[in-house]
């Protein structure tokens, strides 16, 4: 049951969890190393462009966690 007399921050924060969980539950970053992983299987890859692509997914990775850190960051922020 939906709660209508949350105040402007209970709907922020709520906002904001809902953002972390979808964020944490979407596929697209578990698919987009998935699809590194079998192109460096599957591909005659030269060891430079392998290091650059793996080098790439885990910038990725972390720019996501960072997302995630700061969209919670800024909730908790305003519940303060």
């Amino acid at each position: 049951m939906a709660t209508a007399d949350l105040s402007r921050e209970g709907k922020e924060h709520n906002a904001a969890a809902q953002a972390v969980a979808d964020f944490e539950a979407s596929q697209t970053l578990a698919r987009a190393r998935e699809a590194v992983e079998l192109a460096v299987a599957k591909h005659d890859i030269k060891p430079e462009a392998r290091d650059a692509m793996l080098k790439g997914m885990n910038q990725a990775e972390q720019g996501w966690q960072r997302a995630i850190d700061k969209i919670a960051e800024r909730a908790d922020m305003r519940r303060a």
